[in-house]
């Protein structure tokens, strides 16, 4: 019978940028794969991924199938997460910012530990950091597993905090390539659920692999940017979304990713451009912008130079943000271009809307000038 070590290793995309947001953004924890440490012989089969946000939270629950061709082992499998660091207290960065974690393996609940890179016995050459002249230790969550011949199925679920940006209100990112280094060299059959949330906007990974194009499926009321060229791209190799209530769905066959999970979430459509570079928007979705994204007092300014045409188009961009159903062309068609416009049955012309007091400046523009008329 033989033992090898395996570990969960996550992926903190913010690492890779820190210096530049270290001083602008608080950085908890992130999530990743199960990954063997040492050469295997073991192959995943399959993973089933679930990424859901709650509230400041990404709630994972992940499945995998692993085969095991040979003798059975006794594993000691590791999840190892780094330590928080950014605008966060010493209280935050001294213990992990994991919850609830939890690890079943074919059918039984396993008891964990949890320790630093440093005193665990996982390799401080890879999971010991240095921050600010002090040496700080990845922490690791880790349990003994018995691989038994052929198929063995391990459910795993954990809650992690998130982090934040001047431009982003929440971002969460989770390890995919590390995949790769199972006996397969692959995922067999992979399947990924997002879901950021209600009446928010947010991002998605446009590729996982290197010249290939992410195909994602809608599943409820979600809208996702159309974009073939990836030099057209708002972000770097992220779409932008909008999710009312539902899941973004992706699947693949001998699943071999390039490039990881990373996600932006920010509540409303003036804060999911405000930190991209620039893009070519519809003139009218740009004027339309512009007004969102301007103070009150310079809203009222600049309404005032529209013309009664543009007014009425504004309103109409207004029902539009909130989700309203256009009976009539070229109302439809015009709206339905964007991916933010994701219209719903029950909202009507005459309800209020977020935007009420942008709403009620245009209309009262517009009554202004038809009572001097006459």
């Amino acid at each position: 019978m033989k033992m090898l070590i395996y570990v969960l290793l996550p992926f903190l995309l913010v690492l890779v940028s820190s210096k530049g947001l270290s001083n602008s953004g608080s950085y908890y924890c992130s999530g990743g794969q199960l990954v063997p440490k040492k050469h295997t012989t073991i192959s995943l089969e399959r993973e089933v991924l679930s990424l859901s946000r709650e509230g400041n939270y990404i709630r994972v629950d992940v499945y995998y199938e692993f085969y095991n061709p040979g003798d059975s082992l006794n594993e000691i499998v590791g999840f190892v997460t780094p330590p928080a660091f950014g605008d966060v207290s010493i209280q935050d960065q001294s213990h992990p910012q994991l919850s609830e974690f939890t690890v079943i393996f074919n059918g039984e609940s396993l008891p964990f530990h949890i320790d630093n890179a440093g005193t665990s016995g996982f390799s401080d050459e890879v999971y010991g950091t240095h921050r600010e002249g002090i040496k700080v230790y990845d922490f690791v969550y880790y349990f003994d597993t018995h691989f038994k011949p052929g198929m063995n199925v391990l459910r795993h679920s954990y809650l992690y905090r998130g982090g934040s940006s001047v431009c982003t209100e929440h971002e969460f990112a989770y390890r995919l390539t590390n995949a790769l280094d199972w006996a397969n060299g692959s995922i067999a059959n992979f399947d990924l659920f997002i879901d950021l949330g209600e009446n928010v906007f947010g991002t998605i990974p446009y590729t996982f692999r290197k010249y290939q194009r992410n195909h994602w499926h809608t599943l409820g009321n979600v809208g996702i940017e159309d974009i073939r060229d990836p030099d057209k791209l708002v972000y770097d190799n992220m779409l932008r979304v909008k999710s009312n209530k539902g899941k973004f769905h992706f699947r693949a066959l001998d699943f071999k990713p390039d490039f990881d999970i990373q996600m932006y979430i920010v509540s409303n459509l003036h804060r999911a451009i405000n930190c991209s570079k620039p893009t070519d928007e519809d003139p009218g979705e740009r004027s339309f912008l512009n007004l969102l994204m301007n103070s009150k007092e310079d809203q009222v300014s600049q309404a005032r130079k529209l013309s009664n045409d543009s007014l009425a188009f504004m309103i109409n961009f207004v029902y539009a943000y909130e989700g309203y159903m256009f009976k009539t062309e070229p109302w439809r068609t015009y709206f339905n271009q964007f991916y933010w416009y994701l219209p719903q049955q029950h909202i009507k012309g005459s309800g209020r809307v977020r935007d009420e007091d942008l709403q009620q400046l245009l209309t009262n523009l517009i009554q202004e000038r038809t009572k001097r008329k006459s």
